[in-house]
């Protein structure tokens, strides 16, 4: 059942990328299809995403939660208080990661300058600057709260370049 599950993901992740490359409208109606009709809007991309991949981590109620700690900048705990949050930009960072404080969560309208998709996607990581922030200071959450799929990633890219609109 995994291999099938992981084959069908893959084939899907397959598609939407070639549908990508090719300039296709189609591909914003897969990644809708896959988060559960609404991964271009905030509810979509929290429901499908951050509920349940972030909050372990980024909500009050996460293992060393502290105030001023890196995990205290992002609180996903509700979808008010994740939106707030990632319309901020990120402070209290330390060591290799202080170099990403006061940079922007999400930049609507231009995900490749968001730290948000830098901290979930590769080869937006591998692209990113912003002030002293850079690959190498962004945390990689691909490998800490669980892998996204290609289309829990594509449809937080879709609603931050869609204007990250609520």
């Amino acid at each position: 059942m995994k291999t099938a599950l992981r084959t069908s993901a893959l084939a899907l992740s397959l598609a939407v990328a070639a549908l990508e490359l090719a300039g296709c409208s189609a591909a914003d109606e897969a990644v809708s299809n896959v988060t559960g009709g609404g991964g271009s809007s905030f509810d979509g991309v929290y429901t499908t995403v951050l509920s349940k991949n972030c909050n372990g981590c980024h909500g009050a109620s996460a293992p060393g939660y502290n105030p001023g700690e890196t995990e205290s900048t992002l609180d996903f705990s509700s979808a008010d208080k994740a939106y707030t949050s990632l319309l901020g930009k990120a402070a209290g960072l330390t060591g290799n990661n202080a170099a990403c404080n006061d940079v922007a969560f999400v930049v609507p309208g231009d995900a490749a300058k968001s730290l948000l998709m830098a901290s979930i996607d590769r080869a937006t990581r591998t692209a990113f600057v912003s002030g002293g922030c850079n690959k190498d200071s962004v945390s990689a959450m691909e490998s800490r709260g669980g892998t996204l799929t290609a289309a829990q990633v594509e449809g937080v890219r879709a609603w931050i370049n869609g204007g990250a609109k609520r």
